[in-house]
């Protein structure tokens, strides 16, 4: 069953219960250097005092605030040379919708990890790291026609996962783990963190510095690959954006590579 999503940039959902495959290098090392370090990250050499860590569940409680289909209340990425649209449900709000449709009987097993880094800045205000690491992802991948606004990931073509609802009708789901990383500046230390897909879609309420995203997911390819429908295959995403100030926003990497696993 689609859902419609009308004006809407990119965002995902979905559930059920397997472990994902070995863990990419790249994300492992991210994790472990970011959250065992995360004070040097977010403060450098500034005091103690200035530097306060905060629960990761201030921003995941922030999330899933605009009316779109559960799956797509994590921010959806695109590649722009091969025109495709990706979700990992990195905040875990798809997983808890097939959780709730199923009666609980399903779920995906999806896990959430991380902190809020805060570092009070000379003029009151507060540089906010959040680091994210999330396992058991429910991902998809469609290939669209164009990615031009507004953008719906429910128009294209299918080539990798299944959707939430399908999930929950009996389809086997691609899973996966995935880190994200968001640096942005807000209004004062202990402010309320904002919804990272509203940012995006809607418009800024903070001032973004950074956004990165890496993930990696196992499951099967769809027949509009090109190989037979069913036939196992990865998803590999990474994505960063730098955002200056009074400059364009800038995305040195913005991949989404499938393949067939043993090829």
């Amino acid at each position: 069953m689609k859902h419609p999503i009308t004006n809407q940039p990119s965002l995902k959902e979905t559930g059920l219960s397997r472990q994902p495959s070995h863990a990419n290098a790249a994300i492992a090392g991210a994790v472990a250097i970011l959250l065992v370090g995360m004070t040097t990250a977010a403060g450098g050499n500034a005091p103690a005092s200035s530097v306060q860590i905060r629960p990761i569940a201030d921003f995941l409680d922030a999330q899933g605030t605009l009316p779109v289909p559960a799956e797509l209340h994590s921010l959806g990425w695109t590649d722009p040379k091969t025109v495709r649209f990706a979700e990992v449900d990195f905040t875990g709000l798809a997983n808890k919708w097939i959780e709730g449709n199923s009666g609980r009987i399903m779920s995906l097993g999806t896990e959430t990890e991380g902190k809020v880094i805060e570092r009070r800045l000379p003029d009151g205000r507060a540089e906010v790291t959040v680091l994210l690491h999330t396992k058991n992802a429910l991902a998809w991948v469609v290939e669209l026609e164009s990615l031009v606004q507004p953008l719906d990931p429910y128009s294209g073509y299918l080539v990798f996962g299944h959707h939430a609802q399908d999930v929950l009708d009996g389809a086997d789901p691609a899973l996966g783990e995935s880190f994200l990383k968001w640096v942005f500046i807000n209004t004062a230390p202990g402010a309320a963190l904002p919804d990272l897909l509203a940012e995006i879609v809607v418009g800024p309420t903070v001032e973004t510095i950074m956004l990165s995203f890496e993930a990696h997911a196992d499951g099967t390819l769809r027949e509009a690959f090109g190989v037979p429908d069913g036939t196992p295959g990865r998803v590999q995403i990474t994505q960063i954006g730098l955002f200056p100030p009074g400059k364009d926003a800038r995305w040195p990497a913005e991949h989404i590579r499938l393949k067939v696993v043993g090829r």
